[in-house]
């Protein structure tokens, strides 16, 4: 219930605040979160999130703070 709450959160402040990164910062972040020791396939095992959103978001940052 926790991980629906995170993402609709998410989702209002990307419609209120934010924007798509750019092309590269996107590559990056992906490359960070394919290494990383807490991804569940597509999904932040930390917080929840699908990978394809978070990454691609301009308000939303690691939670491990890898970026």
């Amino acid at each position: 219930m926790k991980r629906i709450f995170r993402f609709i959160r998410a989702v209002i402040k990307r419609w209120i605040y934010g924007e798509e990164v750019e092309y590269e910062t996107f590559i990056e972040r992906n490359l960070q979160c394919l290494n990383c020791l807490e991804r569940q396939d597509d999904v932040c095992g930390k917080c929840g999130c699908p990978l394809y959103k978070k990454t691609r978001w301009s308000t939303e940052e690691c939670p491990l703070k890898k970026w």
